[in-house]
């Protein structure tokens, strides 16, 4: 669920029934609630690419070759499938630090933008655009990551 302000993502909540866990971004912080507690979420901070855990769908990648996700496999530390909002989720809570979706509604990502954004990370559009209005999204923990390899 979410809710946007003037067309901006400004909060959201993302409840995962199977693992008893919650994530919501109240506007101002990203929070977690489940079998571990109740915290404050925070992405992975000043990593390199080479350090980065990127998740993403493989079924899209041939229909999509401008996305360069080879590239992205080729320079990361692992490549985890699936995981689709769960895998947003953990994004911001720092267990991974980029993903890469495809083909996303506004009604998919609205929640999910203040959580990640809130965190500390990003979400864009591969152009650098907002991502409310969906489509082909890149979510990454950190606005750049550093050369080092």
């Amino acid at each position: 669920m979410g809710l946007l302000h003037r067309g901006r993502a400004v909060m959201g909540m993302m409840s995962q029934p199977f693992t008893q866990e919650r994530f919501w971004a109240d506007g101002i912080q990203s929070w977690y609630r489940g079998p571990y507690g109740e915290h404050a979420l925070q992405t992975r901070k000043n990593l390199s690419l080479a350090q980065a855990i990127h998740t993403t769908s493989p079924e899209p990648v041939p229909r999509h070759p401008g996305v360069h996700f080879h590239s992205l496999t080729q320079h990361t530390l692992m490549t985890r499938y699936g995981g689709e909002c769960y895998a947003m989720a953990m994004l911001a809570a720092g267990h991974i630090d980029i993903s890469v979706e495809y083909g996303l509604q506004p009604y998919d990502i609205a929640a999910l933008i203040p959580i990640i954004e809130q965190a500390g990370g990003i979400v864009t559009t591969l152009d650098g655009g907002r991502p409310e209005s969906g489509g082909i999204l890149l979510l990454q923990a950190i606005r750049s990551f550093t050369n080092k390899h």
